[in-house]
């Protein structure tokens, strides 16, 4: 091409940015420094139609644009004097709707918003945010119609404004709102809360959402100065998502799933909830205790849930409930406490190692808790254990050792004759993983290229090399989404690093790539993002039949959801690019649809839902 066209100078702006844009179709509104600017793209189409002597206020929207008309405000020299107008582009198109003169306070129009043909804003009156006063208008472009929503009604410092469906929700003072344009519909809804205003703000966290039969319950926390924590129920729609907890406090956290209720924790407290108020139930409370516990590392097997407390400090101790308070335990083993650094699940059993390394088992009763096999030898074991087909792989390693050490696989059938060596290798494990009755795992000797191995009872033996000079993500797992079993193949991230990963301006450089535990059956998937060191840094994978799902990069378009069936033209964008839904997280699936939370500019972050494409039946 022939390179940047030079449209239009801006008089006193000194940062190379525009304070707000808004497109309708064809053309480009803008606000910069005080002024209104039109553009079509060319030098012609490009000017400046109207001063607004305002400067534009972080997260205040001052600009939004209905249909083919941008409306904006206008504020006189003197702050008390404000006016709203509307323009299509043209400077006879350029007009005023409504005046506001003659305030006794200095005041500013603001939090734009768009709703079914109308413009929502608020109209803050005060000095000092933190002291203002906001009504909430709204306007259909002409005088008459643009009015106050709720007459007379003063709510306190705005904290945002977003449409949603035929409503309009803001923030104010200590409430959150809704309206529909009409005072009747202008009501309180919940308590305001940092958690409120960004309910997903923490989405990437573990355990933000969790799924039972019935109902998804999302899980928000705030570390604001007033920390907050916020649990919200939904059945899969926008009508049926409603915060129904709160408390003041610094963490929320989903923990596991029993049965059709849902275990959380709030600091050092843990509760069951079907997803209703009057249906959440404190099981136990170590507040009080000398020394109080945090709880993590949920796993359920049948009717019981295990799970660690932890001290300040100390080491994890095994905990049970059935779901009741007094069904709410620490567990102990001949009147001693339990010290667990891994908990898993296998063939309806818990089991875990003890902090000498030695395998246990658990029925969540002092007699039904006992020691499977004494301390296993080759160390600290580098991940959590590994289930593959009914057995058990443990990964050890010493403490005193680079990443490049003495590894020991042990195999477990939870018997202490079935718990054996695999073998030993000396070099680099990566992404391990099971695959129908194998441990596939990465290896690496330091200095040569990463290669996959799989251990069984048979011993360890290597079935593919990646090319030279490729990488994989040591610590994926199937926990943070980073692997996927679907269709006989693990799914995994890999990629060719450029010569200076750490200065590669942040691009990602991994693709997909799949094994089936063979040479033949080890390849990339698809380079969605294609060039030598490029990639589209595949995450968030969630298995659904014979595919995966999972969110994946492209420059220009960001982060969206695509599918994969484990070939290069069935590895695809199922959601549109257009969409500004971007930066994807919490995948989870439920009733047949894919719930994820994504962030787009003028909304933040917000809770989707995408139908999956139903199966063809078989003729």
């Amino acid at each position: 091409g022939s390179g940047p066209e030079k449209l239009i100078s801006f008089p006193h702006a000194d940062y190379p940015s525009f304070d707000e844009t808004e497109t309708s179709e064809g053309l480009l509104f803008g606000l910069r420094s005080g002024s209104l600017f039109v553009s079509d793209g060319t030098p012609l189409g490009t000017r400046i139609l109207k001063s607004t002597h305002s400067s534009v206020t972080d997260f205040w929207r001052e600009l939004a644009v209905n249909g083919d008309e941008a409306y904006f405000q206008v504020s006189k020299e003197n702050g008390f004097d404000i006016e709203l107008w509307k323009s299509n582009g043209t400077e006879e198109g350029t007009v005023l709707v409504k005046a506001f003169h003659g305030l006794t306070e200095r005041t500013k129009l603001g939090h734009f918003t768009v709703m079914e043909g109308k413009v929502y804003f608020h109209v803050r009156t005060g000095e000092y945010e933190s002291e203002s006063k906001i009504a909430v208008w709204s306007t259909d472009g002409t005088s008459a119609g643009t009015a106050e929503v709720k007459p007379g009604a003063s709510f306190g410092p705005s904290r945002g404004m977003a449409a949603h469906g035929n409503r309009v929700y803001f923030c104010a003072g200590e409430q959150l709102w809704r309206t529909g344009g009409t005072p009747k519909s202008t009501k309180p809804l919940i308590r305001s809360s940092a958690s409120t205003r960004w309910f997903f703000e923490l989405a990437a966290e573990a355990g933000s959402i969790l799924a039972t039969d019935r109902r998804l319950l999302l899980f928000s926390s705030s570390y604001e100065s007033e920390p907050e924590a916020i649990v919200a129920s939904s059945g899969g729609t926008a009508a049926s998502t409603r915060p129904f907890w709160s408390r003041q406090a610094s963490s929320v956290r989903g923990g596991g799933v029993l049965g059709t209720k849902v275990i959380f924790t709030e600091d050092t407290k843990v509760y069951i909830s079907n997803g209703t108020a009057r249906g959440t139930t404190l099981l136990t409370d170590t507040s009080a205790n000398p020394q109080p516990q945090f709880f993590r590392d949920f796993i359920s097997v049948g009717d019981t849930c295990y799970f660690t407390g932890q001290i300040a400090d100390g080491l994890p101790v095994l905990w049970a409930t059935d779901g009741t308070p007094e069904g709410t335990r620490q567990v102990l083993a001949d009147g001693q406490t339990v010290k667990v650094s891994s908990l898993t699940e296998m063939g309806g059993k818990s089991y875990f190692l003890s902090e000498s390394g030695a395998l246990w088992t658990s029925d969540g009763t002092g007699t039904g808790t006992r020691q499977i096999k004494g301390d296993l030898s080759g160390g600290h074991a580098w991940f959590p254990p590994i289930k593959a087909g009914n057995r058990l792989y443990i990964i050890k390693r010493p403490y005193d050792t680079n990443d490049e050490g003495l590894y020991t696989i042990w195999s477990s059938d939870g018997t202490e004759a079935g718990t054996k060596i695999v073998g030993t290798l000396q070099g680099r494990i990566g992404m391990p993983a099971g695959l129908n009755d194998d441990l596939i795992f990465a290896f690496s000797n330091g200095s040569g290229p990463w290669e996959l191995h799989r251990a069984n009872d048979a011993g360890i033996a290597k079935y593919a090399t990646l090319p030279g000079g490729f990488q994989i993500e040591v610590y994926a797992s199937m926990e943070y989404r980073l692997l996927a079993v679907a269709g006989g193949s693990l799914y995994f991230k890999c990629g060719k690093a450029p010569k200076f990963p750490d200065y590669h301006d942040g691009e990602p450089w991994m693709e997909l790539w799949k094994t089936d535990g063979t040479a033949d059956g080890t390849m990339m998937v698809k380079d969605i993002v294609e060039g030598e060191t490029l990639g589209s840094d595949p995450s968030g994978m969630i298995t659904v039949g014979n595919e995966i799902y999972f969110s994946a990069y492209s420059p220009g378009i960001g982060r969206k959801i695509w599918k994969s069936n484990g070939t290069e033209e069935g590895t695809v964008m199922i959601q549109s690019k257009d969409s500004e839904a971007s930066f994807i997280g919490d995948l989870t699936l439920f009733k047949s649809k894919l719930f994820f939370t994504a962030y787009s500019p003028k909304a933040g972050i917000e809770l989707h839902s995408l139908a999956l494409p139903k199966a063809k039946k078989k003729k």
